[in-house]
This record gives structure tokens, sequence and C-alpha cells, in this order.
């Protein structure tokens, strides 16, 4: 093989090579498909090895490597012939943002990191409140979540009466933590909605939702804190909440008052 050929063999080769690890880089940072991460790894090997090859065979040297090529390309050939095409890519847009006025008007408000959502693989997008309605006896949370969950853990939403507002009939809300839903969580975008009723004596109250990764069946540990809590006080009312929320938080939001005009007046 001519020197011209084989240093272009090597060029084209190493760009082929710098493509694949970029996409391999980009599924593993948005948790994509095993499988497409394993086919990305053996193209970027056998396109660098091909590269590597060529500029070898440039300088003269022993063709062995070649071989040693070859058997790679028939391995990534094989990988990728197992592989589907995927039907759809993955869409890793919210498609909405509080700063957007349109977006704002519809309801749409933002979702505060927490202190280690960077370390997750999740994207939380902002949540959807109401629809934009005013909030009279019940309101509607929308929200979508990207990434990748640890097998080990579910994503929970969990809710908190804020201290500094209070009942209708003036008691402070607790600032504990209680338990709302789980958040299924699969493949791609995970959407979730949640309908909360609102008794006119929680119409004053201001909320703040936690989204969080938590253990499996967090729901328990909150049900077997609040059943203590009841046996050892002898009432069913009254449950304080947890005192903190088990897992790491990746982001809050608010829910104000439906009434926060009448917010906090003396019992």
């Amino acid at each position: 093989m001519s020197q011209a050929v084989s240093k272009s063999i090597a060029i084209g080769s190493a760009v082929a090579g710098a493509i694949f690890l970029a996409w391999f880089v980009y599924l593993y940072v948005t948790g994509g498909e095993v499988w497409w991460r394993t086919t990305t790894a053996f193209g970027a090997t056998t396109a660098f090895g091909i590269a590597l090859w060529g500029f070898f065979d440039f300088a003269s040297s022993p063709k062995v490597i070649g071989g040693g090529i070859a058997g790679i390309v028939a391995i990534s050939v094989g990988v990728s012939s197992l592989t589907p095409f995927p039907p759809k890519v993955r869409d890793l847009s919210c498609g909405h943002s509080h700063t957007n006025p349109a977006d704002r008007q519809r309801g749409y408000v933002a979702v505060l990191p927490g202190e280690n959502a960077a370390q997750s693989r999740i994207t939380v997008c902002d949540v959807n409140v109401n629809d934009g309605a005013p909030i009279r006896n019940s309101y509607s949370l929308q929200e979508t979540l990207f990434g990748t969950l640890p097998a080990d853990a579910e994503v929970s939403l969990i809710r908190q009466p804020d201290a500094g507002t209070c009942t209708t009939d003036g008691h402070f809300g607790t600032g504990g933590y209680y338990y709302s839903k789980v958040i299924d969580f699969g493949k791609g975008a995970n959407s979730w909605t949640l309908n909360v009723e609102v008794p006119d004596w929680q119409k004053t109250l201001k909320y703040t939702y936690f989204i969080a990764v938590t253990p499996i069946d967090t729901k328990r540990t909150f049900d077997d804190q609040q059943i203590a809590w009841q046996n050892e006080n002898g009432k069913r009312e009254g449950w304080p909440g947890m005192r903190q929320i088990p897992g790491h938080i990746l982001g809050s939001f608010y829910v104000q008052p439906a009434t926060p005009e009448k917010a906090c007046k003396a019992a």
C-alpha cells in the first residue's frame, strides 16, 4: 500500500474514531442504552485502531497489526448488527421554561436545584402548576424528568408545609416532610402528574415540593414513622412529618397559598 493511501486511511479513521468517541460520551452522560454505548465504544476502538495501523503502515511497521485490526472490525460489525437502530432519537429538551413569558403564563415555575443535584444523572424540567389557573379547591402538578436512575433507588415527590404560613385556624405549618408520590421512572422521558385537593383549612398554607432520589419503598419509611408517632402520642391527627428527607434532593419548587392575603393571622 502506498504511503499516500495509508496516510489518507489513517487520517479518515482518526476522524471517524473521534466522532464515535463523542457519540459514546454523549450516550454515557445522558444514560443511553447499553447496547448503543457498547457499539459506539467498539466503533471508536476500531476506527482508532485502523488509524494507528495506517500510521504504522505509513512508517513501514510490520503488517501483522492489520490482522489484529481486522479482528476488531469483525467484532464491531457483529455487535452493530445485533443493535437495532432506535426508532426515535431521545429528546433531552424540556420544551418549556419559566423564563419564557408564554410558558410562565401557562403555569410553569422554576425548579431550584438541590445541593447535590449536579452529581445526579437526572435532568429535572420546570413544573407546571395548575396550568397557570388560580388555585382554589384543588390544583394540578405536571413535570418531566430525563436520565438514569440507580437500580436501588426511586424518585419521590415530598411536600413540606411552610412554617412561615399557617392554616385558617392559625396553626403554623409544621415544616416537616410528608410523602406525596413515587414518580415512575423508566427510559427516556418520564412524565408525572399529581392532582392535589385543598381543604378549606389548608388554603392559607404555602407548600414546598421536593423531587428527590430516595431508597426503594420510601413511602413505607414515612408510614412507619407516622404510625410510631401515633402510637407514642395516642392520637391519629397531628403528625409533624419527618425531620429530613432520605436520599438527596434533585430540586424543589413552591406552591403559593390559595388565599395568601389571609395567611398567618392570629389564631
